[in-house]
């Protein structure tokens, strides 16, 4: 593969060879032909540049899924982008957001996403915290995205303000390791002592992520006791109202994280999805958690950084609390072995079971 590749970039591959890759009529399977697309477009001319444009939309959307989310082809991951974008190809949303969700994927595709009019792709980069904290670029570019809705301006706006990301994101990040090592003790009012954010960041915080009213935020929420709770720890975060629980999610550490995870408010759940604190193996937690809000399992769902990790992708499948939309679009990255283990699971949906079935059937036929 890779000297086929290779050939074709130095010019020994004939133009007959290179028309009938782009035609699909080369005897190759069709995810070694998605390999070999940017080559061939590259080194052929405009006719079999047309030919792999036009192929490319006839393959199935579930090799061309997988292959964007798993190719670890940078250059590749360009040209496609740089295929959809010219139009005429269907699933194009559904292609953006594989791309996105590539760990391989850099920020100068993730920038030129960010100049979309396409309010699917917007929302998950503005939902993906970590993109915008790693790429500031992005960010910039989003601000500047004149397609988008006031709502998402807002959030963009209050992202800055708030030191959610920028500069003021970056001195939080150093204060953050400075109290690493300090213990956590719940004071008088846990939203400013503990977490240095005032009441009104926490409410803001709130309302772009639910526009929670002051009503609701001055308001008690549930949290329904586990065996796994540390009861005083509980007992502390039931006296609190939202706003201050928002402020522990945030700073608080692993056991208010892991009580409030489960917060009946989703503005406090969503929350400990933002905590710079939280690490891969509570992920791998949560991923399995079939008690908690679908907004938090979403909010996993498009974080790059926990998504490198097959056992949070794996268990994220297998939750039927999972939206069936994510299910789907993570199928491709599981093994034969967890496919056919989803496959059999009545727990989840026909839908999904049957996907697995048919992924499975397309892995046999190469």
């Amino acid at each position: 593969m890779l000297d086929l590749k290779k050939k074709i970039l130095d010019g020994s591959i004939p133009s007959d060879v290179l028309s009938a890759i782009a035609a699909l009529t080369f005897p190759l399977p069709p995810d070694q032909i998605l390999a070999l697309f940017p080559v061939v477009h590259k080194k052929g001319g405009a006719g079999i540049q047309e030919a792999v444009s036009r192929s490319f939309s006839e393959i199935s959307v579930d090799v061309v899924s997988d292959f964007l989310i798993h190719t670890n082809d940078t250059e590749a991951l360009t040209f496609y982008f740089e295929i959809i974008s010219d139009g005429g190809q269907e699933n194009t949303e559904k292609y953006y957001l594989d791309i996105a969700r590539n760990p391989t994927c850099n920020g100068e595709i993730l920038e030129k996403m960010a100049t979309l009019s396409s309010s699917i792709v917007v929302n998950y980069l503005l939902n993906n915290h970590a993109i915008l904290k790693s790429y500031p670029k992005v960010f910039e570019s989003l601000v500047e995205n004149e397609s988008l809705s006031p709502a998402q301006s807002r959030r963009l706006q209050e992202y800055l303000k708030y030191g959610l990301v920028g500069e003021k994101a970056a001195a939080a990040a150093e204060m953050q390791v400075l109290e690493e090592s300090e213990e956590t003790v719940v004071a008088e009012d846990p939203g400013v002592a503990e977490t240095g954010f005032s009441g009104k960041v926490l409410e803001a915080y709130s309302e772009l992520t639910v526009e929670e009213s002051e009503e609701v935020l001055d308001a008690p929420s549930a949290i329904e006791i586990e065996d796994d709770m540390d009861l005083n720890t509980y007992q502390k975060l039931l006296k609190m109202n939202v706003s201050q629980k928002i402020g522990r999610a945030l700073k608080g550490n692993k056991e208010e994280r892991t009580i409030l995870i489960r917060d009946s408010n989703r503005t406090v759940a969503l929350a400990v999805m933002q905590s710079p604190k939280l690490t891969e193996k509570e992920a791998e937690v949560i991923s399995a958690m079939r008690n908690v809000h679908r907004d938090v399992l979403r909010a996993l769902a498009a974080n790059r950084v926990f998504m490198k990790k097959y056992k949070v992708v794996a268990s994220l499948v297998r939750n039927p609390k999972v939206p069936q939309d994510i299910s789907l679009g993570l199928l491709h990255r599981l093994t034969d072995r967890d496919l056919q283990l989803i496959n059999r699971d009545r727990s989840l949906s026909e839908f999904v079971r049957r996907a697995a079935q048919r992924i499975l059937r397309g892995r046999k036929k190469y």
